[in-house]
């Protein structure tokens, strides 16, 4: 039994039983048979601003000086209430590091090294050079560090050193990055070789210089950047060169990087081993939820995720949740292999830039081979035979391949090709290994495409009589649906309409088929609620409303 308390205010607290996919993440948390204390310190006794360390003593509003902002602690009603200011613009003696600046590396490395720690169930999921990777960045000073956790927030994609601008960390950015460059935590700009991408990384009034000095005719005065960096490309590839002369092109782009000066870019590989900690640290929380959102699983997902991660652990240190104590026991780890985390991790990657490229309304060939890779992974899975019961099928392979060849349905779907899409639900449908609450959601999606899109009525009303003869677990609103629309096709009059088939016209009869085998689901109507509510507006109070159920 898992027994895990809810966040709740300070001095409140109480124990509920829930699932552990609502829980903390396992990897933080989990040990065999002790006790762990979720809850970071609890809240003062004493109005106190936790950051600055002033306690407000009077009564009103009280600001006390700060480098460039106020700091406040207000009084409402004679109950006192702390405003705590997080972000500090003091800086440090040492190193010129500020509070704010050393929480998110302090954080990230808390990160670290809960997943990879002694009592962590799941630290054989990471290999030799992976953890080698962690201690070569436990190694680096505290201006690396907190530079890197800045760079592996932000997008990843090559940025120029001299626009870099972390005061707060340094005023002179170049040793930093140097260091980080030799050490396989950045690339340097050699490994540059996209020319639309370093055109990306200059400004427009260099982009027009450098128009000027290829003698590109025409105006520039209104184009966009992106509309010079295709006429650069284009008017580059014009220009064939002479017998072992270097390349157009070639000239362009050795001018553009002179232009760009040092550039930098995170580490794919090391990018990957923080990724999959950050991942196997937020499993529960992060795959808790039925749908995934472009906030959560966007190209940028590892940052955005972390980002949540950090917010959480500030708000346990400064008091504003707090959790109470539970017990974990682990029977068995989650993933057997890294070779299993590692195709746990690629099927969650496939499955951001899925949901992004559906939510964005982009994509093209690269798109339609993922949803074709995804596919080809889901059927091995399946003929693998490996499967999960309850919370913990949310943390297989299999799952988060499901969730991504749904993806791939709604891609297809918007693309108009209900054909592929058809056969994708009709894989999904075929196994019962996986994504078992969302079988209701494919017999909907594929009704409706065979029913509306396709106009195959006759296979509709099949696979919904099947459907609801076989699925006893499925959910009484997702029964109501498909009998409703089964009804409707016997109801419309396409059915005595005729067909051509060759030279002569045949009737649709669907005489096996009657109203009597879709039995409508018992509908129980909702307890009906009156609210009644009286209006005060006497000496400017606020509006007050009782309800009185009946």
């Amino acid at each position: 039994m898992v027994e895990e308390g809810e966040s709740e205010p300070p001095g409140k607290r109480r124990k509920l039983k829930l699932s552990l996919s609502r829980s903390r993440p396992i990897a933080a948390t989990a040990c065999h048979d002790r006790t762990l204390r979720a809850a970071g310190p609890r809240p003062p006794a004493a109005t106190e601003d936790i950051v600055s360390g002033t306690t407000a003593t009077g009564r009103g509003e009280v600001d006390t000086d700060s480098t460039d902002s106020k700091e406040r602690a207000r009084w409402e009603n004679g109950t006192e209430r702390t405003v705590v200011k997080v972000y500090s613009d003091a800086k440090k003696t040492t190193g010129g590091e500020s509070d704010d600046e050393a929480y998110f590396s302090a954080n990230f490395k808390s990160v670290c090294c809960s997943v990879l720690s002694e009592d962590c169930p799941e630290r054989h999921v990471f290999t030799e050079d992976e953890r080698s990777t962690v201690e070569r960045f436990m190694s680096l000073s505290g201006c690396e560090q907190q530079l890197y956790v800045r760079l592996f927030l932000r997008k990843h994609q090559w940025l120029r050193v001299e626009k870099l601008k972390y005061d707060r960390i340094s005023e002179d950015l170049g040793p930093i990055t140097a260091g980080l460059v030799s050490k396989n935590f950045l690339l340097p700009e050699s490994d540059l070789r996209d020319e639309r991408e370093a055109l990306g990384l200059l400004q427009v009034s260099e982009l027009k210089q450098l128009c000027r000095d290829m003698k590109m005719a025409g105006s520039l005065q209104r184009c966009t950047k992106t509309e010079i960096i295709k006429s650069l490309l284009s008017h580059s590839q014009q220009h064939r060169p002479l017998f072992g002369a270097p390349s157009f092109l070639n000239v362009v782009f050795k001018r553009v990087k002179a232009l760009l000066g040092r550039c930098v870019c995170v580490a794919p590989q090391a990018v990957e081993v923080f990724s999959k900690c950050l991942l196997l640290h937020s499993l529960t929380t992060s795959l808790s939820s039925s749908s995934y959102s472009s906030s959560s699983w966007t190209e940028e997902g590892e940052s955005a995720a972390f980002s949540d991660t950090v917010y959480k652990m500030l708000q346990v240190k400064i008091g504003q949740v707090v959790f109470s104590d539970y017990d974990v026991y682990v029977t068995e780890p989650l993933f057997s292999s890294p070779e299993q985390f590692s195709r746990f991790y690629a099927a969650s990657k496939d499955l951001r830039a899925l949901v992004a490229a559906v939510e964005a309304r982009e994509g093209g060939d690269e798109i339609l081979a993922l949803v074709r890779r995804t596919r080809d992974a889901f059927q091995h899975e399946i003929a693998g035979g490996c499967s999960a019961r309850g919370f913990m099928e949310k943390m297989t392979t299999g799952w988060v391949l499901a969730k991504t060849v749904t993806g791939g349905v709604e891609y297809l779907e918007k693309r108009g090709d209900y054909g592929g899409a058809v056969e994708l639900l009709e894989l999904l449908l075929s196994q019962s290994q996986f994504g078992r609450s969302l079988r209701g959601h494919w017999l909907e999606r594929l009704s409706l495409n065979l029913d509306f899109h396709l106009g195959e009525k006759q296979k509709c009303l099949e696979v919904i009589k099947r459907a609801l003869v076989e699925e006893t677990d499925l959910h009484p609103a997702r029964r109501l649906s498909l009998t409703q629309r089964a009804l409707k096709i016997l109801q419309t009059n396409s059915r005595h309409k005729s067909r051509k088939v060759g030279k002569h016209r045949s009737p649709i009869l669907w005489c096996h088929f009657s109203p009597f085998d879709f039995p409508q689901p018992e509908i129980i109507p909702a307890k009906e609620v009156v609210v009644e509510a009286q209006r005060y507006n006497i000496d400017s109070r606020p509006l007050y409303a009782v309800s009185k159920p009946r």
